[in-house]
């Protein structure tokens, strides 16, 4: 990743926003009275040329982080660094690696193991009191749910998918549109908020979905959060308002990317930065805490450790955090900051309902219910919908380090709150 010392054209393309952000994303800002910044601008085209035109295969760019990612010989960094308008650069991965099917970040690995078909009689009841959202008509219609994951296979198939309103859809480690590929991650996530299987309660099946892979399956290298960045700019533009992320990051292939808990401390992550930067455009950012808890490392990853994210983390039956659910390390904020159901979760994996762990599918919970409030309140910002979700949780008054807030619950919302403008 080459990193730009500035954005010298910034301005000027500000003032032409619109050729680059949807009417959609633009609104989304309006109405919560977000500014246009620096920020939002495209990465100067000039800098591009410049390495093209010096033989450097720039194969994208990321306007949040100002950066480009270029494809390098490793005795080309210091003519690439002599670029007056270059920062600095940040190697990211080898260019071809072995596909090791390297699994580790796709937070139910650990726990597939758990897993089982079932077939039940009656339809699964919804958590968190979304039986009453149901009775009251919020399955998300006018909301627009991006989901980041590993693959989406089966998702094109008509059964039990074929009503679900996928509006755009791109795999940015491929490079390509087809996301029903690579990995069913994807697909039982998305399974837990829409699907058209009659024995099945999806909690938003009415909402629009943007379907991205970023996580490359075969591999395991801080590209990946660069793909994530790219596809929370890819979200923004597009005037997503929730984006769901069930993946975590903390050790490499390569032990010299691996993060440390004080890095985490520090939101050092590339995609923690980008993950506070989609929150501070408007959007609701909701991400697993990671299967950590009875690891070595045991706390939450990133980006769960963003401060402007919804990090979510496992419960049992009992209500209490999972043993396998990560637990909290900053020192100024509760994380995770809530639970939700994460053991024996029903999910559809390609025809069937399976039975899985993992905060995985806590998340996608969390999304949905975001997705409900929001329509039943669509005057609140992003901020207010999440405090009021916040508020809603059974130990709100006593958060700690394994619970967060605690378990949210959509009968114990209410607008008597003091919502924060």
């Amino acid at each position: 990743m080459v990193y730009f010392k500035d954005k010298p054209n910034a301005e000027q393309s500000l003032s032409q926003a619109s050729s680059y952000l949807s009417a959609k994303s633009i609104l989304r800002r309006d109405k919560q009275q977000i500014d246009l910044e620096a920020s939002d601008a495209p990465v100067d085209i000039n800098f591009i040329n410049s390495l093209n035109e010096n033989g450097f295969l720039v194969i994208s760019t990321s306007k949040w982080l100002n950066a480009a990612l270029v494809s390098i010989q490793s005795n080309e960094r210091t003519a690439i660094e002599e670029f007056s308008f270059v920062s600095h650069i940040q190697w990211i991965k080898p260019a071809n690696t072995p596909k090791n099917r390297t699994l580790n970040n796709l937070q139910t690995v650990f726990f597939d193991f758990l897993q089982f078909k079932i077939k039940p009689k009656v339809k699964p009841s919804l958590p968190m009191g979304m039986e009453e959202m149901h009775a009251q008509g919020l399955k998300g219609e006018g909301l627009t749910v991006a989901i980041f994951d590993g693959g989406f296979k089966h998702v094109d198939r008509k059964k039990p998918f074929g009503k679900i309103a996928v509006w755009q859809s791109r795999n940015f480690v491929d490079a390509s549109q087809n996301v029903y590929q690579r990995n069913t991650h994807g697909t039982e996530v998305l399974s837990i908020l829409a699907s058209s299987n009659n024995k099945f309660q999806a909690i938003v099946p009415d909402a629009s979905y943007v379907l991205c892979v970023t996580e490359d399956i075969y591999s395991e290298y801080p590209i990946e959060e660069y793909y994530w960045t790219l596809a929370a700019e890819y979200a923004d533009s597009l005037g997503v308002d929730i984006i769901n992320s069930s993946l975590g990051y903390n050790q490499f292939e390569n032990e010299q990317f691996d993060y440390q808990v004080s890095d985490l401390l520090q939101g050092k992550s590339i995609i923690s930065k980008a993950a506070n930067m989609a929150a501070q455009k408007g959007m609701i950012v909701v991400v697993s805490a990671g299967n950590e808890g009875q690891t070595k490392w045991k706390t939450i990853t990133a980006p769960a450790d963003a401060r402007g994210v919804v990090s979510v983390g496992a419960a049992n039956k009992w209500g209490e955090r999972a043993a396998f659910s990560s637990v909290g390390m900053l020192e100024q904020i509760f994380k995770p900051e809530i639970l939700a159901p994460g053991v024996g979760i029903p999910v559809i994996s390609k025809k069937h309902i399976k039975l899985k762990n993992g905060t995985s599918y806590a998340a996608p919970l969390v999304t949905g219910l975001a997705a409900g409030v929001w329509q039943l309140y669509p005057h609140l910002s992003a901020k207010q919908v999440i405090e009021l979700i916040y508020k809603s949780a059974d130990q709100y008054s006593q958060p700690d380090q394994n619970r967060g807030y605690g378990i949210p619950d959509f009968q114990k919302l209410g607008l008597d709150f003091d919502i924060h403008e």
